[in-house]
């Protein structure tokens, strides 16, 4: 393979590919998908699954003093068993009795932890044995003492891996890039990239120290990042069409949109996700495949739905039906999400510090006795996004829909993003006049809970943190005394 690098330091990282169904009435309606990788903690080593996510800017594990039903489902940090762990505050100082503590919202989903200073290694292979020294760092960690049910429980990682830049960070130290960068002997190329696919027959990766040119169908377009102090991979978006028409919404010249690969959908800010969602729905009778005696067998991804262009600087990013539909259609009445998308309101206050150790078609009745109409629709995986200013209004966030179809490069030091179609077999299929084959799904049984159809672990902006202090007896946990075993990587 030809790998575009400065020095011998590139670390591939391989990621799973999690798929968690979403049920109504007994039905899959829809999936939740996750893409997370391994690394290692302290020594002897504790191993982790985390989802390597550029909307956030910390690594948080579940600690073992956690008692939340999300900590008890996964393996939980221990630090007094780490050898190269200390608890610290989150300036860096030892814990002497009391400690710093920090609550950190994201889009789905938040968490409250405190704060470890240790030694942390990438796995290179899903075998687990010992890591090259190389792919160690030291870094401070947060250690969740908290963590809410959504979207915790749903998955089998046991927690995140930011890639952000470092103004989403509480400092640099707690930046794994940053300290990635900064610690190895010979300097490689500072930039990471993704290669995700939907694709069982092909491996989703993450590469750290560079890129690799063979996973890319065109030399990479380089854009800037817009405002990189915010701390997001952003960049501005020029203009939104569908089926080629311009639409009026980034006229103005005000759209960014993140790329955020813990980011299940693509987030459209609010109230323009309507309109996208009209322009982007088309009936299921309108499928070739319609005509069928298994209406369960039809596939939305394969209608003829107009293309979605996004416009950013030097490149138009366009998704096809293939690429953006659920593949279930739905009827109207059916609600994915319990959450109204990612909105500030809907989250806790972003930093706070504490001083703390711790049927057929027709109509059927719906509920309240009126007809409702059976007839399903397909229906693009949206979801509305409403931040204020800075970060919004007119905030896109570019997820697993773009970056399936995209490779995308992102440069920590010149911040920059490098975009080209990705070589992976619906691409290459694409180019080559082949239609492309429904993607198998792995319907292995999770555990029932409360389910909602998005994940977004973007974490939410800092900027209105609330300091404050509290004493070791005033710490929280939620005990579950029929939490299920931890499951195995």
């Amino acid at each position: 393979m030809a790998t575009i690098m400065i020095s011998q330091i590139l670390l591939r990282v391989p990621l799973r590919r999690e798929i968690v169904p979403v049920r109504r009435k007994g039905k899959v309606v829809s999936n939740k998908i996750s893409f997370s990788g391994s690394l290692s903690v302290g020594s002897p080593p504790q191993v982790f699954r985390v989802v390597m996510d550029t909307g956030s800017g910390h690594l948080i594990l579940p600690s073992s003093s956690c008692g939340s039903k999300a900590c008890l489902l996964h393996r939980q940090y221990n630090v007094s068993a780490s050898t190269t762990g200390t608890a610290i505050n989150a300036d860096g100082s030892q814990v002497d009795g009391l400690s710093d503590q920090v609550t950190i919202g994201f889009g789905t989903g938040q968490v409250l932890g405190e704060f470890a200073q240790e030694k942390v290694c990438l796995y290179r292979n899903d075998t687990g044995g010992e890591v090259p020294e190389r792919s160690c760092v030291e870094v401070r960690m947060v250690t969740a003492v908290e963590m809410s049910e959504q979207p915790f429980s749903t998955f089998n990682f046991d927690g995140i891996l930011g890639l952000g830049l470092q103004g989403l960070a509480l400092s640099p130290e707690f930046s794994f890039f940053e300290a990635w960068a900064s610690q190895q002997g010979a300097p490689g190329r500072k930039e990471f990239a993704f290669f995700l696919t939907e694709d069982e027959r092909e491996e989703s990766e993450l590469l750290i120290g560079g890129h690799d040119a063979a996973q890319a169908l065109e030399p990479l377009a380089w854009s800037p990042v817009a405002l990189p102090e915010m701390g997001f991979w952003q960049l501005q978006i020029k203009a939104i069409r569908v089926g080629g028409v311009e639409l009026d919404f980034c006229r103005s010249g005000d759209c960014r949109g993140v790329f955020d690969t813990g980011t299940s959908h693509l987030g459209i800010p609010a109230p323009f996700d309507k309109e996208l969602l009209k322009l982007m729905t088309l009936p299921e009778a309108s499928l070739r495949s319609f005509e069928t005696s298994n209406p369960d067998s039809v596939d939305c991804r394969l209608a003829e739905a107009p293309a979605l262009q996004i416009e950013v600087p030097g490149m138009n990013l366009t998704l096809e039906p293939a690429h953006y539909m659920r593949k279930q259609p739905l009827r109207k009445d059916v609600r994915l999400s319990e959450t109204s998308g990612v909105s500030a309101e809907t989250s806790p206050e972003p930093v706070r510090r504490l001083r703390q150790s711790k049927q057929a078609a027709g109509t059927r009745p719906n509920e309240t006795g009126s007809a409702v109409s059976s007839e399903r629709f397909c229906r693009p995986r949206l979801m509305p996004v409403k931040l204020p200013a800075p970060l919004g209004p007119k905030l896109f966030l570019l997820g697993e829909p773009l970056l399936q179809r995209y490779y995308t490069v992102f440069d920590w030091q010149s911040q920059q993003i490098g975009l080209s179609l990705a070589a992976n077999r619906l691409n290459q299929q694409t180019q080559a006049g082949r239609p492309s084959k429904a993607v198998s799904v792995n319907k292995k049984s999770q555990q029932r809970t409360k389910q909602v159809d998005e994940i977004f672990l973007l974490q939410l902006p800092k900027s209105t943190a609330k300091l404050s202090k509290i004493l070791p007896s005033q710490h929280l946990q939620e005990e579950d005394d029929d939490a299920a075993s931890r499951p195995e990587l």
